[in-house]
């Protein structure tokens, strides 16, 4: 059974216009090109059905909210060569905890909210210029609408390649 993601998918406009930044630098480095997204809950792994249905009934409970991309960074993995910070607000935090009893887990204090821009293996020289480059570009703190939820075929353990979207839900529980 793959693993199952949950993500955030940013608002139309933000999601091509992050969209675009992720193609330019998969372009540039050579990497995975990738969907914007704020992986809200990673390492699903129940039927299809199941979460489908959990995903539903979440997505019902949340609302569109605003994230707040409070700056760039990075770290040695390749999911998180580079990303955007996002600010734990308390809607954020609230959709996770609320995620975490649906699918029957304990909230980790390591959640890490971000939307990644790059994945890869770069080292970290590229990596700081790419945020100075970045940065000025992107005029952080940003506020980007999220209104979707989907659930996606994604893990670190498959190919990103093969990553799909099994459900999409609109927040607040219309089918997207």
């Amino acid at each position: 059974m793959p693993d199952l993601s949950l993500w955030l998918i940013p608002d139309e406009e933000w999601r091509h216009f992050l969209g675009r930044i992720i193609v330019r630098l998969s372009q540039q480095y050579d990497t995975p090109r990738f969907e914007p997204h704020l992986t809200l809950l990673g390492r699903i792994a129940m039927e299809h059905g199941d979460a489908a249905n959990r995903t539903a009934r979440l997505a019902s409970q949340l609302r569109t909210s605003q994230v707040v991309l409070k700056g760039l960074s990075y770290q040695g993995e390749f999911f998180r060569a580079l990303f955007l910070e996002t600010e734990r607000t308390p809607p954020l935090m609230e959709a996770y905890r609320m995620a975490c009893t649906i699918f029957d887990r304990k909230p980790e204090d390591t959640f890490l909210p971000h939307i990644s821009l790059l994945y890869g293996d770069l080292p970290a020289p590229t990596k700081d210029e790419l945020i100075t480059r970045l940065a000025s570009e992107l005029k952080l703190p940003l506020s980007v609408g999220t209104s979707r939820l989907d659930l996606m075929v994604a893990s670190s353990r498959l190919p990103v390649s093969s990553w799909h979207c099994l459900a999409s839900y609109a927040l607040g529980g219309e089918t997207a």
